[in-house]
């Protein structure tokens, strides 16, 4: 079986990589999924119905309840990416950070994706990749 095309993308998550360093496979797919969570839904023009912020749930009160709706918010919007077949998501708070695991599966295979967020920086722990 012949290993999809995910496309090539320049490395980005909040900025782009200054050396224009290039990813493919799933590493492409989750810094692509990775920037559909820190996106604020209808700041893009060609896309109003792009992202789900995860950050908004930095500023409400930590319960299990928070983290529930962030589970189902980021696996909902991780969905929309034409190339994942599949997402679950599982949230936790680690100090003032939250922290989300994906288990995110392609035609490739599953991957781990670990997002750190906080208010100021989103991080990518592990793309599993």
């Amino acid at each position: 079986m012949a290993t999809p095309d995910y496309g090539t993308d320049v490395h980005c998550i909040t900025d782009l990589d200054p050396s224009f360093r290039l990813v493919s496979g799933q590493q492409a797919v989750g810094q692509a999924v990775a920037r559909r969570l820190i996106t604020e839904r209808g700041t893009l023009i060609d896309e109003p119905n792009y992202g789900t912020d995860l950050r908004k749930y930095l500023g409400e009160p930590k319960s299990d309840a928070v983290l529930t709706r962030c589970n189902s918010d980021a696996e909902r919007e991780a969905a929309q990416d034409e190339r994942v077949q599949s997402v679950t998501a599982e949230s936790s708070y680690v100090g003032d950070d939250l922290r989300v695991n994906l288990e995110v599966e392609t035609a490739e295979g599953v991957f781990e994706l670990v997002l750190s967020i906080n208010a100021v920086s989103t991080t990518i722990l592990s793309a599993g990749v």
